[in-house]
């Protein structure tokens, strides 16, 4: 294993602001990482399975920046922004691409370019027996012409009325997945709890 991380650590991510930033991947065991941003480095050591985080601290809206993770090897991530980030998961109605409402909101989407509203949709993989530990596919798009009929269009409509309020970049995590189950979407201590689902 060299240096490894999350898709979603790829070049135009959006991070949160305001909140600790927390950097992870994999490498080889006990090996020294250092990672560079914004005029820093912070250094961390592998643990044995190989797993190694770093908390980059909290930042205000901003960018574009570089990250540069060195390890075994080297992995540099450009074009990142500092903003809002939201999460879009459910169901279809949430799951809707641009293209399906075009119709509807021809004007609106023909002059859809905002660079600086991106959406990191999550593939749809399955795994019955442990939780996911990483997304290993997936990358980050902008809502300009080349890429917003991809789009979810709720979370583009919902990102679009927030840069124009905040004036900050927005991050959407499109993870929406058309008819699932809401028992899906709670953890399962609260389906315990709840009951009736054993």
């Amino acid at each position: 294993v060299i240096l490894n991380m999350s898709n979603f650590f790829s070049e135009g991510m959006v991070l949160q602001m305001e909140k600790p930033l927390l950097i992870w991947g994999k490498d080889l065991p006990l090996m020294r990482i250092s990672v560079s941003f914004k005029g820093k480095t912070y250094h961390t050591i592998s643990r044995a399975n190989g797993y190694w985080e770093i908390q980059l601290g909290k930042h205000q809206h901003g960018g574009p920046y570089r990250l540069q993770i060195n390890g075994s090897s080297s992995k540099t991530i450009d074009d990142i922004y500092i903003g809002e980030v939201w999460l879009a998961g459910g169901q279809s109605n949430m799951e809707l691409p641009i293209h399906r409402v075009y119709d509807s909101y021809r004007k609106e989407i023909d002059e859809a370019n905002y660079p600086l509203i991106r959406q990191f949709q999550v593939p749809m993989t399955y795994n019955f027996t442990n939780p996911q530990e990483e997304i290993i596919e997936g990358s980050w798009i902008s809502a300009t012409q080349k890429h917003i009929q991809n789009f979810s269009a709720l979370a583009f409509f919902y990102a679009k009325k927030l840069y124009e309020e905040l004036g900050v970049p927005i991050g959407i995590i499109h993870t929406a997945v058309g008819g699932t189950p809401i028992e899906a979407w709670i953890s399962e201590d609260t389906l315990r709890k709840l009951g009736g689902f054993e």
